[in-house]
């Protein structure tokens, strides 16, 4: 059985509406407010559609707001995707917008933390091969 291959797309309009596989958004920490966690800019309309309780989830599953930290959440229907995948960006930026190598970085541990999830689907298509080819498969294209 083939499997597309997974594509990263940037689309305009609003987010929570968009019917993807999965929504990445950056999450910041704010030292100064206690370490609480705050949504990148153009996640608005998602945490809007957790009623603003979006940040205390994500803190509740481990969430720091540390560059590059992942961290997965179902959405069960807030939001047209069913996944969403918090990018650690670090410290909110005193300017407009956080480092473009910020940004890069962020994506790059995005796509890394997804093409682990494709692996999984694609590695459960193979149920009966042996434990040791299971193991290469995993380990070779991870």
């Amino acid at each position: 059985m083939t499997h597309p291959a997974p594509s990263l797309s940037l689309a305009d309009g609003d987010p929570a509406e968009l019917a993807v596989d999965a929504l990445v958004i950056g999450l910041h920490s704010q030292p100064d407010e206690g370490g609480a966690l705050l949504p990148a800019a153009g996640a608005e309309s998602i945490a809007a559609a957790f009623d603003g309780k979006l940040t205390a989830t994500l803190a509740l599953l481990g969430a720091t707001g540390a560059p590059g930290e992942v961290t997965k959440l179902a959405t069960l229907g807030t939001v047209a995707a069913p996944l969403i995948v918090a990018v650690g960006l670090g410290d909110e930026p005193s300017g407009s917008a956080p480092a473009t190598e910020t940004l890069r970085r962020g994506t790059g541990a995005a796509v890394r933390a997804l093409a682990v999830r494709a692996l999984a689907s694609r590695a459960a298509q193979l149920p009966h091969a042996p434990y040791r080819e299971r193991s290469c498969q995993f380990s070779g294209t991870a």
